[in-house]
């Protein structure tokens, strides 16, 4: 199929084309007309304004500055610290009894755990009885030999003779019998036996009634008071033992730790109480290494306690510490590779009040303090 042919343009057909309208040269635009007079001057005003307000704040900071800032240190790294005593037993033993809890009040002298005592009242009698001992036979040896001792002694001695001499006698017929065959070989060895016996029994009475004729030698008067300087020693420890089986505070303070119940095995040594003496306080402030050595002990020091915002306390300056913050860290600022980072190093300096009628301070409290150091 063949396509439509189109027909033939014609003028008329044709799209007519305007005339281009002929240009001329374009007008200058008038002038814009002046503002008023009222504008610009507000804006002077503002400008004045800001400048006053920065040259007003400017000049109050520098006041404030020479006032209160310069010849000033502050820092607010700084707490409250006071004693903290660890309570120890000295003997180890099971606990019988804890009086005092965590929190509770205490005096010095009073009594916060006792052990189990009944042993150590057992070897206290004990010791008694051996320093008893001691000092009898002291006192026997100081004495010397009575004379009734030394007649006994003779006596005895005289009992041994007539008693040898009775069995010599029979050891002589036992022999004569013997020799006719008259008794078994038995009995004449028991005879001698007899006779050796007695022999050896008056030798010693007889070295005995000498001895005591003689007297105490001195060695054993000093021997024996060895012995009851021995049993004192003894008696003295089992008495400390037995002492130290209360355990009492050392000071007036609160408990601030307590790490034993009835019926525990305790180890002398063993911490069991903590108590905070807070009733002898002060503040330790870490001031950076670049005012520290403006500061000296003795200089006036205002304080600011957090957990009393409204009140400003007076110290002044105590000994400082002999080394930094960083110094006391389990860990070493510069590693084993030897890198090292340089930080602001801080001293521990000790503030002790200057003020009576303070109220309670717990260790750790957080403080601010400015530190007067004088004007240059």
């Amino acid at each position: 199929m063949r396509p439509a042919e189109r027909p033939p343009e014609t003028e008329e057909s044709q799209p007519q084309i305007a005339p281009r309208p002929e240009v001329g040269p374009t007008p200058t635009p008038a002038p814009a007309p002046a503002r008023p007079s009222r504008f610009r001057g507000s804006r002077n005003l503002r400008l004045w304004i800001v400048l006053g307000i920065v040259v007003l704040g400017t000049s109050g900071y520098g006041i404030y500055w020479v006032l209160f800032v310069r010849g000033t240190v502050k820092t607010d790294d700084a707490y409250v610290d006071a004693p903290i005593v660890s309570i120890a037993p000295s003997i180890s033993g099971r606990v019988a009894e804890v009086t005092v809890k965590e929190g509770d009040r205490v005096k010095a002298g009073q009594l916060l755990l006792r052990l189990a005592s009944g042993t150590l009242e057992n070897k206290v009698d004990q010791a008694r009885a051996e320093l008893a001992g001691a000092k009898a036979r002291l006192a026997t040896l100081l004495s010397g030999t009575r004379a009734e001792e030394i007649a006994v002694a003779k006596a005895q001695v005289r009992v041994l003779e007539v008693e040898l001499a009775r069995r010599q006698t029979d050891l002589q017929r036992a022999m004569r019998l013997a020799r006719i065959n008259a008794i078994p070989r038995e009995e004449l060895d028991n005879a001698q036996a007899n006779v050796q016996e007695t022999q050896a029994k008056l030798a010693v009475s007889r070295e005995q009634v000498r001895l005591l004729q003689a007297g105490t030698r001195a060695e054993e008067i000093e021997q024996a008071r060895a012995d009851v300087r021995l049993a004192e020693a003894k008696l003295e420890g089992t008495l400390a033992d037995l002492e130290d089986a209360r355990v009492i505070s050392p000071i007036d303070g609160v408990v601030a730790r307590r790490r034993v119940d009835p019926g525990e095995w305790i180890e002398d040594a063993q911490g069991v109480f903590q108590i905070v003496d807070i009733n002898t306080t002060w503040v330790v402030a870490n001031v950076e290494e670049g005012d520290i050595a403006s500061v000296k002990e003795g200089q006036p020091v205002h304080i600011w306690v957090d957990a009393y915002p409204n009140r400003e306390f007076r110290g002044r300056v105590g000994p400082q510490f002999a080394a930094t913050l960083s110094r006391f860290s389990l860990l070493a600022a510069s590693s084993a590779s030897g890198t090292f980072i340089k930080v602001v190093q801080r001293v521990p300096v000790r503030i002790d009040w200057a003020q009576d009628n303070l109220p309670e301070l717990v260790p750790g409290l957080n403080v601010t303090v400015v530190i007067d150091v004088g004007r240059d």
